[in-house]
């Protein structure tokens, strides 16, 4: 049997505003990319509940999903 895939759930912090301006910066920087190898699954929405925006990413492996966060992801982040 092969390694089961690894979830990342991600709940950024800061404003209390319903905004969703570093998620649409990211996302409109990533957007034309072919999806990353590895990437199972990717959703992101508000938690009414806990009211927080939170990201979800499945990954075949751990490493996959830190290696995109660090190399794509964060560095053209403004808000490390």
């Amino acid at each position: 049997m092969g390694a089961l895939p690894v979830s990342a759930v991600r709940a950024p912090r800061g404003s209390v505003s319903r905004t969703t301006a570093n998620y649409d910066a990211v996302d409109d920087r990533l957007t034309d990319e072919e999806a990353p190898s590895g990437l199972i699954l990717h959703c992101a929405g508000f938690d009414e509940d806990a009211g927080v925006f939170r990201i979800v990413n499945v990954w075949d492996r751990d490493a996959q999903g830190q290696a995109y966060l660090d190399d794509k992801v964060m560095s053209g982040s403004t808000s490390r």
